[in-house]
């Protein structure tokens, strides 16, 4: 049994999931590109309901995009979710095929002229942020250790090879006896 949070990261990780958050709202989770079930787990067959669904987004405008009446064949969602969205006529639910950033916000379904209830839809992208971001540091940080690594065994390359020659005097650069007797004091 997976505990409260690693369930809500294991959820994350599948593209889909949901969290309630009071009574007849309910957060939905799903991966940029994938197709969130927005269900409102009514329990009882809507078939013969008339069922609207609205949606707010960023922009705080309220749209319709489904609206079922019954032995009316015709649905016509949407043009934002034209073509995108499958409805289930006995339990309501409204999956959104591919679904963008564009599609976040508050979903509300309605039955009979009454709420009952919402989804708040959430989406990540397909990469996972937090670990872009550490690439977007890590990366350089390796590439500069790497450089200044370089730089140091070149160094002492061209140290040993002219120690060798006898044409290196490190204290001539390094005047560590006149520092050694240096006096403080005075």
């Amino acid at each position: 049994m997976l505990l409260p949070g690693r369930r809500l990261l294991f959820l994350l990780h599948l593209g889909i999931g949901s969290l309630d958050t009071g009574v007849g709202q309910e957060e939905v989770f799903g991966v940029d590109g994938s197709s969130p079930l927005l269900d409102p787990k009514i329990g009882a067959d809507l078939s013969k309901s008339d069922v609207v669904w609205e949606f707010t987004g960023s922009d705080r405008r309220l749209l319709t995009i489904l609206d079922y009446v019954p032995n009316y064949s015709k649905l016509e969602p949407n043009e934002q979710f034209k073509l995108r969205l499958r409805f289930n006529v006995s339990t309501g639910s409204l999956r959104i095929i591919n679904a963008t950033s564009r599609d976040q916000g508050v979903y509300k379904i309605t039955v009979d002229g009454k709420l009952r209830g919402s989804r708040v839809l959430k989406l990540i992208g397909q990469e996972c942020e937090p670990a872009a971001s550490v690439q977007m540091i890590v990366i350089p940080v390796v590439v500069v250790l790497l450089l200044l690594l370089a730089v140091v065994i070149f160094f002492l390359m061209v140290c040993r090879k002219y120690k060798k020659k006898g044409q290196l005097d490190l204290q001539q650069y390094i005047p560590v006896h006149k520092i050694m007797n240096f006096n403080f004091m005075s």
